[in-house]
């Protein structure tokens, strides 16, 4: 039997705009503060209260582009008891931003379940697009990128890491996330490669 798959369709909005009782999802630069877009500074800028991944790690940036609106932790850590707040806020008009360290959240990282409970709750859900390590990756390999499939971080524990035998036959190339310190020795353990 064949597992059906939902389809997911976007519109990106020429509107700067940043409505009321709305969560902005918002890409942050990977590395380079000079690599994010103008809309993101407006939408920070405009935001009532900004959840950040780290919000510590969210200060350069905040810092970098004069961005002063009030911050608050969202992550693994306080998933549970941080939705039902946000909730709060959206139900009170807020304009909520969700940032993570580098790149676009929701992508291998708790943002996912906010955007679900968003979307749940009815409230609008906006992206603004910028750094994300994937496809810059993808493109600088060389390789051919018609067709890829992305698996996310690969486990931590050698048990739990797949090998090349497991994973589906596909014509597509296989993407998979790791940190720099010890991709090597990871992915050569998860490979027959």
């Amino acid at each position: 039997m064949r597992e059906s798959r939902p389809c997911l369709f976007f519109v990106v909005s020429e509107s700067s705009q940043f409505p009321v009782a709305t969560l902005a999802v918002v890409a942050t630069p990977i590395g380079n503060l000079a690599d994010i877009s103008f809309r993101a500074i407006e939408i920070l800028k405009a935001a009532d209260v900004l959840l950040c991944e780290d919000t510590r790690h969210s200060k350069r940036l905040l810092d970098h582009y004069s961005i002063q609106v009030p911050t608050t932790s969202y992550g693994a850590h306080n998933l549970r008891t941080k939705l039902v707040w946000i909730v709060e806020q959206l139900a009170q008009g807020k304009r909520v931003a969700l940032v993570s360290d580098a790149g676009t959240p929701g992508i291998s990282d708790p943002g996912t379940m906010l955007v679900s409970a968003a979307i749940e709750a009815g409230y609008n859900v906006i992206t603004i697009p910028g750094a994300a390590a994937l496809i810059p990756a993808l493109v600088l390999s060389g390789l051919r990128t018609d067709k890829f499939v992305f698996e996310g971080f690969l486990p931590h524990k050698k048990a739990d890491r797949p090998d090349s035998n497991s994973w589906p036959p596909s014509r597509a190339r296989l993407c998979c996330t790791k940190a720099c310190t010890g991709f090597r020795k990871r992915f050569q353990n998860s490979t027959n490669t």
